[in-house]
């Protein structure tokens, strides 16, 4: 059953993009008068800072034990990241196997020999 894995793999990837819309709405400096192209929301951003909140949990754990290393907090950045996008694919993978399973009836199927 590939399907699952698919729709896992698309959700992994639009929270990326909302992630990347987290930085580009809030992060960096736009000129007077900017405006919004047609591809960018609020919304959007607001769900990919959630994420890159969740993601920088390991950074802020090591700030309060008073560890002020950029190398240390580097790798707790992308230590977050990985660790928040694997439960995304986790968890959407398991929901999309429980939802075709149960929508669909699909099984996985051994071979007879």
């Amino acid at each position: 059953m590939k399907a699952p894995r698919h729709i896992a793999a698309i959700v992994c990837l639009f929270c990326v993009f909302s992630a990347f819309q987290s930085v580009a709405w809030h992060y960096w400096h736009h000129e007077a008068g900017w405006r919004p192209s047609w591809w960018q929301s609020h919304a959007l951003a607001w769900f990919g800072d959630f994420i890159l909140q969740l993601a920088v949990m390991p950074l802020v754990f090591f700030q309060r034990l008073d560890i002020y290393n950029d190398a240390v907090h580097w790798v707790a950045v992308v230590f977050g990241v990985a660790i928040v996008f694997t439960l995304i694919y986790l968890v959407a993978f398991g929901f999309a196997t429980l939802l075709f399973r149960s929508l669909h009836g699909f099984r996985n199927h051994t071979k007879v020999a």
